[in-house]
């Protein structure tokens, strides 16, 4: 059993800020979402039907010590929201003392989701979620570090921002059902090449479902930092400036990023999602993921990324489809 208070003593951590004197008790007391993030999670619980509700009692850890916390109760479980502070998250030694608490509320959970307001985390989240997964395959994790927060602050639409929230954390995945038959039409209605056989799927996810997200991430993010440039900063850059966006909106997506292929992978998806073109279509996308994702199945995602454009309905023209389709068979 790990030790209810693992992280070291002040002044003793590395790779973050100094650690704090009562560091366990200061994790607990962080554990609940702060005000600012339930503002800005709450409207997309209400509507999905699975309101945010702060539960102060109902876990605890080895010592019977209450854990609070936010959760959602949902037809296929519960999900778990957790708070870290930059001394946990920004710190390598954070890792150890999340993994003792989150051992409470995995059993619990079907998805679990650890916000922090740092700009990375301080130790590898994908291998953290990983091992987690091993034990409960269909558990769903997420990490949501300071620039995806920023983003949900800085969209003022309340729509948009119910939207993207659903997408930031997979909800339409995590609430749909027969994932596996569903993939499975979508395969036939592309080999037909027809839209409208979509339109009779029940549950197909209006946001990228998590497995979709994911492999567009890791896909991203490869690319990113492979051969000829070896940099993502200025692989993104030069992919965006291929989007047809304005200047000022291109700069200010640069601007979010932080050297991280894979966070800044994930931001640039957030961004994207819902954004279109106001005017003219980009070669017969009018929503700039459509086109971001054609450029990428060019970059060798192939035929799984023009699945994903078909799924999504990112492509919206008949030519545009059969181009694909004939593209990517």
């Amino acid at each position: 059993m790990v030790s209810p208070n693992p992280i070291p003593a002040a002044g003793t951590g590395s790779g973050g800020p100094p650690l704090v004197n009562d560091p366990y008790g200061a994790l607990i007391d962080a554990l609940p979402l702060p005000d600012e993030i339930v503002t800005l999670l709450k409207p997309t619980f209400d509507q999905l039907g699975c309101p945010l509700e702060l539960d102060r009692v109902g876990v605890t850890d080895f010592g019977n010590k209450p854990l609070p916390h936010y959760r959602a109760e949902t037809g296929n479980g519960k999900i778990v929201l957790l708070h870290v502070g930059e001394e946990i998250g920004g710190n390598a030694f954070g890792q150890i003392s999340l993994i003792t608490i989150a051992s409470s509320f995995l059993k619990r959970a079907s998805a679990l989701f650890v916000f922090s307001e740092v700009d990375s985390f301080a130790f590898n989240t994908e291998d953290l979620a990983a091992t987690w997964q091993q034990a409960q395959p269909t558990l769903k994790v997420r990490f949501v570090t300071l620039p995806l927060i920023q983003q949900l602050e800085f969209e003022l639409d309340r729509e948009k921002r119910i939207q993207n929230v659903r997408g930031l954390l997979t909800l339409d995945d995590l609430l749909a059902v027969n994932q596996i038959s569903l993939d499975e039409l979508v395969e036939k209605a592309y080999k037909h090449g027809n839209l409208n056989m979509l339109d009779n799927l029940k549950g197909l996810p209006e946001r990228l479902s998590e497995g979709d997200r994911t492999y567009l991430i890791d896909f991203l993010s490869q690319l990113a930092i492979s051969p000829p440039l070896n940099d993502s900063k200025r692989y993104f850059q030069n992919l965006l400036s291929q989007l047809g966006l304005e200047t000022k909106v291109t700069i200010y997506i640069i601007s979010s990023f932080n050297g991280n292929a894979y966070s800044d992978s994930e931001g640039l998806l957030l961004w994207l999602e819902d954004r279109t073109y106001p005017n003219v279509p980009m070669q017969g996308y009018r929503r700039v993921l459509g086109y971001l994702l054609s450029l990428l199945a060019d970059q060798g995602g192939g035929r799984r990324i023009a699945l994903i454009i078909f799924k999504y309905k990112l492509v919206e023209t008949p030519s545009s489809l059969h181009a694909l389709v004939a593209k990517y068979p």
